[in-house]
């Protein structure tokens, strides 16, 4: 990846690698609920696996994240797509990664990449001024508990946890004669930027509709906004019984946006017929 500073970007634009802590996150404020997932790497743990490169120019600027990390490389944009798009003329990004990107992005990423299994999600989030708890006898999930936590997902879910994912996060579950029944969540807490992200709600299929999800995300967000200021999460908006629990409990839509992988189609003829057997075989 090119990390020189560039000024004959497209549309005009300048384009940099931004290396001050500060300033990416005063960019990453102007879009905080739908940056939670991109705070963590302003902190210490995570700094070293990130990057951030910004486009600048008349009107709305725009901020590409870069990450290396155990799962493989992920990319985080935000802001103008004019600006999206000269970071990408720009700058080489992984050849297979992870994107996650603005509903208002959506026409632009398939002509730079092939992509495949595109989620579409709203984002809501929820302060202590608005949320609404309600009654619940969800507990904490502790490490010695990771069995019964995994119990649950592997009936109906991809998740799996280890007991040091329940010992650096945050999880509150419901357990019916010796079993966890209902379960939910943190995918991150940042500490620094005052922001924590509610992820793996699920019930299995013969307790639902007994309010279960609900006692337990309720108990989680207690949690979380005894530590931070907002807590935020994604849901499919065609869920509409998942997106109505979310907001009895005081969540609010704060926009759209998708995750995807992508296969970068390059600057080559190569790396064109690569992205496009990607695109071909995609599912």
């Amino acid at each position: 990846m090119t990390l020189t500073t560039r000024s004959d970007a497209p549309g005009g634009m300048t384009v940099r690698r931004v290396t001050d802590a500060g300033e990416v996150r005063r960019l990453l404020d102007a879009r905080r609920p739908y940056a939670a997932t991109a705070y963590p790497y302003l902190e210490a743990r995570q700094h070293a696996q990130a990057s951030w490169v910004a486009a600048s120019g008349e009107g709305e600027g725009a901020l590409m994240l870069r990450v290396y990390g155990r799962a493989g490389a992920a990319l985080y944009f935000q802001g103008a797509p004019a600006g999206v798009s000269a970071i990408l003329a720009t700058h080489d990004p992984p050849r297979h990664c992870y994107l996650t990107y603005e509903a208002a992005h959506a026409t632009l990423m398939p002509t730079h990449f092939a992509l495949r299994a595109r989620q579409r999600l709203a984002r809501m989030q929820v302060d202590r001024s608005t949320f609404r708890p309600v009654a619940s006898s969800a507990r904490q999930v502790h490490a010695s508990q990771v069995g019964d936590a995994n119990a649950l997902y592997s009936s109906d879910s991809g998740a799996w946890l280890s007991r040091r994912h329940l010992d650096e996060e945050t999880y509150y579950g419901i357990w019916d004669n010796g079993r966890v029944v209902s379960i939910a969540g943190t995918q991150l807490v940042a500490p620094q930027a005052g922001i924590a992200m509610v992820a793996n709600v699920l019930t299995h299929r013969g307790y639902r509709d007994l309010g279960y999800s609900t006692q337990c995300v309720s108990a989680l967000t207690g949690a979380l906004l005894d530590r931070v200021q907002d807590v935020v999460l994604n849901v499919d908006p065609e869920n509409i019984p998942a997106a109505r629990v979310y907001r009895r409990l005081g969540y609010r839509e704060t926009g759209r946006l998708e995750e995807t992988w992508g296969m970068w189609r390059g600057r080559t003829w190569f790396d064109r017929a690569l992205a496009t057997l990607y695109g071909w075989f995609s599912w």
